[in-house]
């Protein structure tokens, strides 16, 4: 009796690649499929390609479209004109090509119908077909591409710089201070369009840092309620600062170290395979823990104020200098010994000052407040250096 041997489980990515897995036919298939719509429609007399563009699928009436416009002895303009107002973008697309390759006057009407479309690539089609056209005045040509060098998408005006270039209609100074601007405006959309990915991302972090907010709530509400029993128990404010400065170096020295660390992210593999940079969603997720960790210190340090009477920029020099360095150093240091060994890390460097001369290490980092945020920005700097380094990195582990 031969021993059978259970099947082993596949991975998650097999998994899936086999339920996803398009048959090998599937190719063959469209590309039959297409080879006979072409050679149906060649041989096909004129009304029944005229009755084919009012099918019921977008691909004949596309198709039917295209072999109309190839023809270019076709009766009435009628099918193409109707065929912008499809809801197809393609079936638009092929109507906006035929009129380059059109004998036929088209009318102004119908190039700015096209020129207005909703959607870009067919004014970036219309652009193109009419820099094709040569049934047009130079005048009405060059007042076209005047103004799709305003149009809304970057690429529609691309298109029209280059025919407006290939025409020598770049010469005039309304011509060059519409370029300029347009320029200008493309610069700024981009510049738009980045804060407002950041944004995004920025916002998203918190539903990715979900699972460890519990985690980080009780690490603060655990650190904060020493600073409030040192304040009833202390009557000494600089002791009651150093207390305090040592509550949110570490608690924000937890917090980097278990949620910037892209070891521990659950969906890596998603942000590995997606455009957006590691270097953001690292920063974005300090930015989340450093700026939770600064309202509650400042929440913090306002009570102290009030209570011994002190001002409170004298409170926040002492902990504010010392949290970003703790901060951007578990962060640098996670990248290389992982989370555990740099909190540990940063928490005896931490523990150094306390002992008799506490104060004094103390009084030093308040005097000289800039270098703790000199290191602090070293720290960033490796880090940010080192982040497409460990994101290829750990690709090539996920791969293996």
């Amino acid at each position: 009796m031969e021993q059978q041997h259970p099947q082993k489980p596949q991975g998650l990515n097999a998994a899936q690649e086999s339920m996803h897995q398009a048959p090998d036919t599937l190719l063959a298939t469209i590309l039959g499929r297409v080879d006979h719509l072409h050679a149906h429609q060649k041989q096909a007399s004129e009304d029944e390609l005229l009755r084919a563009t009012h099918a019921d699928s977008w691909d004949i009436r596309a198709i039917s479209l295209h072999a109309l416009g190839e023809r270019k002895n076709y009766s009435s303009l009628d099918p193409f004109l109707e065929a912008l107002h499809d809801e197809d973008i393609s079936v638009r697309i092929t109507a906006v090509q035929a009129f380059a390759r059109s004998r036929t006057h088209i009318p102004l009407e119908q190039w700015l119908l096209a020129l207005r479309d909703h959607d870009w690539q067919v004014r970036e089609r219309a652009v193109m077909a009419l820099a094709d056209c040569s049934s047009f005045a130079e005048e009405t040509r060059h007042s076209l591409l005047l103004a799709a060098l305003q149009d809304s998408h970057e690429a529609v005006r691309k298109v029209a710089q280059e025919a407006m270039h290939r025409f020598g209609d770049v010469s005039s100074s309304d011509t060059k201070q519409h370029i300029h601007s347009q320029e200008k405006r493309a610069h700024y959309q981009r510049f738009v369009q980045s804060i407002t990915h950041s944004w995004l991302v920025l916002t998203r972090q918190f539903q990715v840092l979900k699972s460890y907010w519990v985690a980080c709530f009780i690490v603060q509400v655990l650190s904060y309620s020493i600073v409030v029993f040192t304040i009833w128990q202390q009557r000494n404010v600089h002791n009651i600062a150093f207390i305090l400065t040592l509550v949110t170096t570490l608690s924000s020295a937890m917090g980097i170290a278990f949620t910037s660390n892209a070891r521990l992210d659950a969906g890596l593999e998603i942000t590995l395979s997606t455009p957006t940079s590691l270097r953001l969603i690292t920063f974005c997720r300090f930015l989340i823990v450093i700026g939770s960790h600064l309202l509650l210190s400042l929440f913090a340090s306002m009570i102290v104020a009030q209570i011994y009477a002190q001002g409170l920029w004298s409170l926040v020099q002492f902990w504010l200098g010392p949290m970003l360095f703790a901060s951007s150093l578990t962060l640098a240091s996670a990248l290389l010994i992982g989370s555990w060994l740099s909190f540990l890390f940063t928490f005896f460097l931490e523990l150094l000052p306390i002992g008799s001369d506490g104060q004094v290490f103390l009084l030093h980092w308040q005097n000289s407040s800039a270098l703790p945020v000199w290191l602090a920005l070293v720290c960033l700097l490796f880090t940010f250096l080192y982040l497409p380094k460990q994101s290829r990195l750990l690709h090539n582990a996920r791969e293996m």
